[in-house]
């Protein structure tokens, strides 16, 4: 089961890299694929200059913010909804789950919070306090912890371009808490 394990997570890092080469491919080099499915800057695609960017971007492309892609949901402090006795319980995920999984020492919290407070696998976890990063969540039903953020795509963004948003904005909220010393 170890080596399974072992499998998996470096099938799942070598799919990761994978989606970040295409991202980049895609949102910062601008060569997906266009109508004739050649790369769209160097096969001559339409741009125009952006002063707020400083550079080419696609003709008809904008430039938003990450809440005009998606909507980033707090998670609660679970003092408040501990699980009753014969009461359906969740495990409440913290910085600490995102990175180990869920162990016996994972605290509970009561399955009747509210619902957007509940992750499920492939939702999209994004934690803003200690450590600063995105990931995917697949460890199975759970509540989610104040100090990190579930993050839902809106506006029909896809998940996996929303991810990719938030993860390679992770290195500008550093630079803003480095500067703050928080």
């Amino acid at each position: 089961i170890d080596k399974k394990i072992e499998a998996n997570n470096k099938m799942c890092a070598e799919l990761e890299a994978m989606c970040q080469t295409l991202y980049n491919y895609w949102f910062t080099q601008f060569d997906f694929p266009n109508a004739d499915g050649k790369p769209y800057r160097t096969s001559g695609g339409a741009m125009e200059w952006n002063d707020q960017l400083k550079r080419k971007i696609p003709k008809g492309w904008e430039v938003g913010n990450l809440y005009a892609i998606a909507t980033p949901i707090n998670g609660l402090a679970y003092q408040k909804y501990r699980p009753k006795e014969n009461e359906k319980a969740l495990p409440v995920i913290k910085i600490t789950e995102m990175h180990d999984g869920i162990t016996e020492d994972t605290e509970q919290v009561s399955a009747n919070i509210p619902e957007n407070h509940k992750i499920f696998d492939g939702d999209i976890l994004f934690s803003w306090s200690a450590t600063l990063e995105v990931m995917y969540w697949f460890g199975g039903d759970a509540g989610l912890n104040q100090h990190i953020f579930k993050v839902v795509p809106i506006n029909g963004f896809s998940k996996e371009y929303v991810y990719h948003q938030f993860s390679a904005y992770v290195i500008n909220f550093v630079k803003m808490a480095e500067a703050r010393k928080t």
